[in-house]
């Protein structure tokens, strides 16, 4: 009796010697005559996005195992992938091989993670970004530190007839564009007599 029947021996993922990684799948032959299959790699991306297809149409000799290499390149971003391989052939023992004929047996393999380092520019312009939000981290730190300590030190004063935003800051020695961002003033900044302010704590107001 003719017996066509195929199954998945695996699904490999091998570095790449140029960068990326090699995706080998493997098919077993346990009928006793070759058989015509459609190998199918798919691999998506982190957002399960179809990063890349690859395979085709391929005769299993009988009683071997077959495997192919795919060549999946280095991508720009690099990160985690997922490669998942279908094969799909003819179990009718009618079939001849060569012959255009109805795949109604399909078989889905393993499911395989791997993962991409980005190029050296995708590093390079992440490393960048890494910098830029340590810096707006610290500085956003000494913005807090400084608020803390003007809460912890700054004293109300009660705004005098004729004081002015600048004519105050200069007399404390301190920046009126500081002064005007702890009490909250806006443009145009004028003070109004018996406006409560605080301001730093001195001996020269």
């Amino acid at each position: 009796d003719i017996v066509r029947q195929l199954a998945i021996a695996g699904l490999e993922v091998q570095p790449r010697a140029r960068g990326g990684k090699i995706l080998r799948p493997s098919v077993r032959n346990e009928g006793n005559v070759s058989v015509d299959a459609d190998v199918s790699v798919i691999t998506k991306n982190l957002f399960g996005q179809v990063a890349m297809r690859h395979g085709g149409q391929y005769a299993i000799l009988r009683g071997q195992t077959s495997a192919w290499n795919f060549e999946f390149p280095q991508t720009f971003w690099g990160g985690w992938h997922t490669a998942s391989l279908t094969v799909a052939y003819d179990p009718n023992p009618k079939a001849e091989l060569g012959a255009d004929s109805l795949r109604s047996k399909i078989l889905t393999g393993p499911t395989v993670r791997f993962f991409l380092w980005p190029s050296r520019q995708a590093l390079a312009i992440i490393a960048a970004a890494l910098l830029l939000l340590l810096i707006i981290g610290f500085l956003l730190w000494l913005r807090h530190r400084r608020n803390v300590l003007i809460r912890q030190t700054w004293v109300p004063y009660v705004a005098q007839p004729g004081d002015t935003l600048q004519q105050l800051a200069y007399r404390l020695h301190v920046s009126w564009k500081i002064l005007a961002s702890v009490n909250r003033l806006k443009p145009p900044y004028h003070l109004q007599p018996g406006m409560t302010l605080r301001i730093p704590p001195t001996s020269h107001r």
